[in-house]
């Protein structure tokens, strides 16, 4: 029967943990027991110890990393987004603004700047390519509404 609760070794590791991050050795060996295979690298390249891909700078690694350690959590309980997690606030916050959004104390609409179109949305996104599709030709941008909830 699953746990109610996660075990901490279930999450990967957060961005804090700096082990994680490559070594600038000239050369890796192959986290696989069964081959014997070295990678070799620059003298100041930078390896992920996930994956064996290899940088030329450390903040191209930094930012590799996120791929792999998705620090950016959703806080709702049962939610696959709470253990997954995503790359980017910013997709977390469009994550709880379309699937949480009546958790949230505000969320945000788009609305079609188009006069008698009432097209509504909660990804900018989605009404940018509506008003590409359904008003060709027309100008205006989509027109941001802030909706209080509780």
């Amino acid at each position: 029967m699953p746990s109610e609760t996660l075990d901490a070794s279930f999450f990967p590791p957060f961005p804090g943990d700096w082990s994680l991050f490559g070594n600038t050795s000239t050369d890796i060996e192959s986290q696989n027991p069964n081959e014997s295979t070295t990678l070799s690298a620059d003298h100041d390249s930078h390896i992920c110890k996930h994956c064996g891909k290899i940088f030329p700078r450390q903040c191209d690694l930094n930012k590799h990393m996120k791929l792999h350690i998705r620090p950016y959590r959703c806080l709702v309980k049962d939610c696959p987004k709470s253990w997954s997690g995503f790359i980017q606030q910013s997709h977390l916050d469009r994550h709880m603004n379309a699937v949480h959004r009546e958790q949230l104390s505000e969320s945000v609409e788009y609305h079609c700047p188009k006069e008698n179109c009432r097209m509504q949305t909660w990804r900018k996104d989605g009404m940018t390519r509506h008003i590409k599709t359904q008003h060709p030709g027309e100008q205006g941008e989509p027109i941001r509404k802030i909706v209080t909830h509780g």
